[in-house]
């Protein structure tokens, strides 16, 4: 029995994770849901297939352009290292003097505008593990993505059967805690929305304030940059990710 008991809950916990994070998502939607069914006509079908494909297409159509910018210029840069035409510009002389970094980011920097090859053989070690700590979070990033993908997709179809979904919730609280579930119901709801106000809250305020300054520096497709910190920080992923990159640029 035991081993049973076991080898279900192994098969069960893979889905427990977007099962879930849909039903939170689709406690956060369910104004935006109340909202759309009565625009089509109290159809929850219709509502919960249209608020799906919204959300994913505002998640993965910026995504997938991301990405694709970021196969080209690795593309290009591999090109150019190939065919020996990379210019890397040397350094301003006000960056040997930044308080710490300053002189060795400048050796390393006129090393590199002088010969490419240099620099990789030299700091070929730190280089290494400057790569592993960018492409974990990448790595991170796009498991979190997918799982957030399904998550939605779930959102939805709790959305469309939210009556039976409610009635399910109700019945297995009240088993849990009894009379009290009556309380703790609307309270779990509002908690949840809230918590979810706050997530998009502070993602939007990152995505302002990271946006504004990739406008003010001139930064190429400053919005889809901006767009990208704004689904990391939904999804609780490091924004840096994204800013680093720009930073060095």
């Amino acid at each position: 029995l035991f081993l049973i008991i076991a080898w279900c809950i192994g098969i069960i916990l893979p889905f427990l994770k977007p099962v879930l994070g849909g039903a939170v998502i689709a406690i956060a939607l369910y104004p935006f849901f109340a909202t759309a069914k009565r625009w089509v006509g109290h159809r929850n079908m219709l509502a919960g297939v249209l608020l799906t494909l919204l959300i994913l297409v505002i998640l993965l159509l910026p995504t997938a352009l991301l990405i694709r910018s970021l196969v080209e210029g690795i593309q290009s840069l591999a090109i150019q290292f190939r065919n020996q035409t990379l210019v890397i510009p040397p350094p301003d002389p006000s960056v040997a003097g930044w308080p710490l970094i300053g002189k060795p980011i400048s050796e390393i920097w006129l090393l590199a505008s002088q010969s490419v090859e240099s620099v990789i053989t030299t700091y070929r070690e730190p280089l290494s593990q400057l790569g592993m700590t960018f492409l974990g979070p990448l790595g991170g990033f796009g498991k979190s993505l997918i799982m957030f993908v399904i998550s939605v997709i779930i959102a939805g179809a709790f959305l469309i059967k939210a009556d039976a979904s409610a009635a399910f919730v109700r019945k297995l609280v009240h088993r849990l805690v009894g009379e009290r579930s009556d309380e703790i119901i609307p309270v779990t709801g509002v908690t949840i929305q809230n918590v979810a106000k706050g997530i998009l809250g502070v993602a939007f305020f990152q995505f302002l304030t990271a946006g504004t300054v990739f406008v003010l520096a001139s930064v190429p497709l400053a919005g889809l940059w901006a767009f990208a910190v704004l689904v990391l920080a939904i999804l609780q992923l490091p924004t840096i990710i994204v800013i680093l990159p720009v930073i060095i640029y």
